[in-house]
C-alpha cells in the first residue's frame, strides 16, 4: 500500500465526520439537557471495555496471538471491538500485521513518514486496495472472527447504538446513553488509539 494520491473513502469520511459532530452534541446534551450519572458511568465503562477489546483482543489476541482465549472472551472482544469502529478484527489484524512487516515504508498502512496527519487519521479516509487479506489465514479459520467480519455492520449497530440505547432506557436516558457511551466515547477513543500511530 502506498501513500501516493488515493481515492477518498466516502463511507469512512462521512462516518468520521458525523461522529465528530455528534461528540460535541453529547457534551451539550449533558450540559443543557439531561445529565445522568448513570449515562456518564456507562460512557466510562464503554471506554474501558472497548479499549480492552482493541488492546487485549484485536491487538494481543488476534493480531499477535500471544495467548489463547475461550469463545466467550473472544466474542466479548469482537462485540466491543466493533463498538470501537476500527474495522473487523480480521481487517484490523491484517493492517496491523502489514504495519509490523513494513514499518515506516510505503507499504505501511499508517506510515509516519507520510506525515503526522496521515499516520493519525488520513490513512483511514482513503480507499484500501488490499482485499485478499493473505496475512491473516489463521484468523480466516476462526468462526467467530469470520462471523464478525461478515456481519461487521450489524455488530457495530448493536454494540455502538443498540446496547447503549437499551441500557439507557433502564434509567430513562436512551438518547444520552447513545450520544455519550456511543459517539462521545468513540471520538475520544479514536484519537487515543490514533495517537499511538502519530504521536
Amino acid at each position: 500500500m502506498t501513500t501516493a494520491k488515493k481515492e477518498i473513502d466516502l463511507v469512512n469520511t462521512l462516518f468520521l465526520g458525523i461522529t465528530h459532530l455528534l461528540a460535541p452534541v453529547a457534551i451539550l446534551y449533558m450540559i443543557l439537557g439531561q445529565f445522568s450519572w448513570w449515562t456518564f458511568g456507562l460512557g466510562l465503562l464503554y471506554f474501558a471495555l472497548c479499549g480492552l477489546s482493541i488492546t487485549g483482543g484485536y491487538h494481543r489476541l488476534f493480531s499477535h496471538p500471544t495467548y489463547r482465549a475461550r469463545g466467550f472472551l473472544r466474542f466479548f472482544y469482537l462485540f466491543f471491538g466493533a463498538a470501537s469502529v476500527q474495522n473487523s478484527a480480521l481487517k484490523w489484524s491484517s493492517d496491523h500485521r502489514e504495519h509490523h512487516g513494513e514499518v515506516d515504508t510505503e507499504q505501511d498502512p499508517y506510515n509516519i513518514k507520510a506525515g503526522f496527519w496521515w499516520a493519525h487519521l488520513g490513512w483511514v479516509l482513503v480507499k484500501d486496495e488490499k482485499v485478499e487479506l493473505d496475512n491473516v489465514k489463521d484468523l480466516k479459520k476462526d468462526k467467530l472472527v469470520m462471523l464478525q467480519h461478515r456481519y461487521y455492520i450489524l455488530f457495530v449497530a448493536l454494540s455502538l447504538i443498540g446496547l447503549p440505547y437499551a441500557l439507557g432506557s433502564i434509567w430513562g436516558d436512551p438518547i444520552g446513553a447513545v450520544l455519550v457511551a456511543g459517539f462521545l466515547r468513540l471520538v475520544i477513543q479514536w484519537h487515543a488509539t490514533f495517537s499511538v500511530n502519530s504521536v
